[in-house]
């Protein structure tokens, strides 16, 4: 049994797709005539749809099912993702590390807050699903980010304590769900300057290319 593992946010961390998931969510809020600002993407960054969809009926008092949209934007997402042509790219390095990673012997991850059919479409159409021991989504946890859940349910199917665990997440929601569930956190800044607080992340990067380096200071840290 491997001794350490490393847990994956995908969208904005694995994939550059949060601008996808940002234009499908601004359609979908036109049609309410609300506005979507800087304040509203960082709020939503890290939550899963359901959760997004409560935020925005609750705060604007729409009427709307959140369940409902979640799949509506779920489908849509999933079209544009599993098509190539239309897919957001891979993260610069992304899969660089991850042969890597599993060159030295960690255990992987990805624990995101779409769906099962959203992660395997994505990590399969950039052929990075062979890197990951374990594919854990929003639906196979009680509660989203920023309670610890996913990420607790990924280190569980890893086998691993939460304290042999490292979480790269981009959200202000994923790197507190990290520190809650006892996981250190290394913070992938992919987010335009000043639309996510980074502060309580443990570790802080700004491209996958200074990872090595990081896992090494956290192996030190442990």
């Amino acid at each position: 049994m491997k001794e350490k593992g490393v847990i994956f946010d995908m969208d904005g961390v694995l994939v550059d797709s949060e601008k996808v998931w940002q234009a499908l969510e601004r359609e979908e809020l036109a049609r309410f005539g609300i506005d979507y600002t800087d304040e509203m993407i960082a709020k939503c960054m890290g939550r899963t749809a359901v959760g997004v969809w409560t935020m925005i009926r609750d705060d604007y008092h729409v009427n709307l099912d959140p369940v409902e949209m979640a799949d509506r934007m779920a489908a849509a997402y999933l079209v544009r993702m599993s098509n190539p042509a239309t897919a957001a790219p891979a993260m610069d390095g992304v899969a660089e590390v991850l042969a890597w990673l599993k060159d030295e012997g960690y255990a992987l991850a990805v624990a995101s807050s779409s769906n099962r059919d959203a992660i395997a479409a994505v990590t399969g159409v950039h052929d990075l699903t062979r890197y990951f021991d374990e594919l854990v989504s929003g639906q196979d946890v009680a509660h989203g980010k920023p309670a610890p859940d996913i990420f607790l349910e990924a280190a569980r199917r890893l086998g691993l304590s939460p304290e042999r665990c490292l979480v790269v997440e981009d959200s202000a929601a994923g790197i507190a769900a990290a520190g809650t569930g006892g996981m250190t956190s290394l913070a992938y800044a992919s987010a335009p300057a000043g639309m996510v607080d980074y502060s309580r992340a443990d570790l802080v990067m700004n491209h996958f290319n200074q990872m090595p380096d990081l896992i090494r200071r956290w192996e030190g840290l442990k």
